[in-house]
C-alpha cells in the first residue's frame, strides 16, 4: 500500500522531470529526498507508526548497548586473566628475590670474613716484628 502510493509518486515525478527536461544527474536524488522527506513526514502524523519507529529505535539501541556490554564482559575477562598471571609472576618474584637476598648476604658475609682475616694477617705481620725486637 504505502510502497504503491510512493512508486506512483515517484513515477509522477519522473515522467514530470522528464518533461520539463531536468538534468538526469539530479533528477533522482532530488526526486528521491522529496519522496522520502513527504513519507517521512506523514510517519510523524500516524500515531502508531511514530511509536512503531520509537520501538524500532529503542531495540537498535538496547541490541548496540548488549553488544557493547558484551564487549566489556570480555575485556574485563581478559583484564581478569592478565592480573591473574601478574599476580602470579609476583608471587614468582618476591621467591627468587628472597633466594637471591641471602646469595647476596653469604657472599657479603664470606666478603667482610676474608677482608677481616686479611686485616688480622696485616696486623700480625707488623706487629710481632715489632713486639720481638723490644
Amino acid at each position: 500500500m504505502l510502497v504503491n502510493e510512493m512508486l506512483s509518486a515517484f513515477y509522477v515525478k519522473v515522467s514530470q522531470a522528464k518533461t520539463r527536461s531536468v538534468d538526469e544527474n539530479e533528477v533522482p536524488s532530488a526526486l528521491l529526498s522529496e519522496v522520502a522527506n513527504k513519507y517521512d513526514l506523514e510517519r510523524k502524523f500516524d500515531k502508531i507508526a511514530e511509536a512503531n519507529y520509537k520501538i524500532d529505535e529503542i531495540k537498535i539501541q538496547v541490541q548496540e548497548d548488549l553488544k557493547k556490554v558484551a564487549v566489556d564482559q570480555k575485556e574485563m575477562e581478559e583484564l581478569d586473566k592478565k592480573a591473574e598471571n601478574m599476580a602470579t609472576n609476583a608471587k614468582e618474584f618476591e621467591k627468587d628475590a628472597k633466594v637471591m637476598e641471602k646469595q647476596m648476604w653469604w657472599r657479603n658475609a664470606r666478603l667482610w670474613i676474608i677482608i677481616a682475616v686479611v686485616i688480622v694477617i696485616i696486623l700480625i705481620a707488623v706487629l710481632v716484628p715489632i713486639l720481638l725486637t723490644k
